[in-house]
């Protein structure tokens, strides 16, 4: 997992093995360290104003650190398996975290405790997407779902056809997008989840989205070393990259200045 700061100054937390490194993204060089992890973790991502990072791993165990101290503040216990995916909601003392479980769980900060746990899908759940009042996630049942966590519960559930390993969700909420396999498939929510387009660019399993709504533009990311930019009018293809290796994760900075 990559995953850029909020704020000021750039810096990007690289999530691999057993710790998370917090990268100067100007220099490329690592400033801090997270590594209070007994197993590999994951997911490591920043709070909106860049003083808290949450991070899951492969004991089901969701961390919250204080980045000044790399204290852990909260350890969150209830997942029984691996929690791939984790986030602050804009809501600052609100967690989101998805597990192999196949559990969402919608964390209390200030308690630690579990408000509420989603459980609908039927398989792992290694993607989502905290929004304000509707989340997102995608699991290996192929299986997209819209959660409103006001009556906490899920109000759309979409079937991508393969196992999603990417989802993205436009701030307004009317605009979904899953990836699974080779394609890439836009959603309307208005409509009731009618398919607004679907994209079959890469050649192996897409990996990661990131979507840039300021500049309208989605990139993508496979398992063929590829990296492609989308336009949001169209979906067609402005750019692409080809790396040596398969690309499992990448985001794009908040000014749009650098790339990971």
């Amino acid at each position: 997992c990559v995953n850029f700061s909020p704020t000021e100054p750039g810096e990007v937390a690289v999530t691999s093995g057993a710790r998370v490194l917090i990268y100067d993204a100007s220099t490329g060089r690592v400033k801090k360290q997270v590594s209070k992890f007994k197993d590999v973790a994951y997911s490591g991502s920043f709070r909106s104003d860049g003083k808290l990072m949450v991070a899951g791993g492969e004991s089901g165990t969701v961390q919250v650190f204080e980045l000044a101290t790399k204290a852990i503040l909260r350890k969150l216990e209830g997942h029984s398996r691996p929690v791939h995916v984790c986030a602050f909601s804009p809501h600052k003392t609100q967690i989101m975290s998805a597990s192999d479980d196949t559990t969402v769980r919608w964390w209390d900060l200030p308690t630690g405790e579990a408000v509420t746990t989603f459980s609908e899908h039927e398989d792992y759940v290694r993607c989502a997407v905290a929004g304000s009042d509707l989340w997102l996630s995608g699991s290996y049942d192929h299986t997209v779902k819209l959660w409103d966590t006001r009556t906490k519960k899920s109000v759309l559930t979409l079937d991508h056809g393969s196992q999603v390993e990417a989802v993205q969700m436009f701030s307004s909420g009317g605009v979904l997008i899953s990836a699974g396999s080779t394609e890439l498939k836009v959603w309307d929510v208005l409509s009731g989840g009618r398919l607004l387009h679907c994209a079959a660019n890469h050649q192996k399993t897409i990996q990661s989205l990131c979507l840039h709504e300021e500049s309208a533009r989605l990139m993508s990311g496979g398992l063929d070393g590829q990296l492609k930019v989308y336009d949001t009018t169209d979906y067609k293809v402005t750019q692409n990259m080809k790396f040596p290796q398969p690309i499992v994760a990448q985001q794009l900075s908040p000014d749009r200045r650098h790339l990971v």
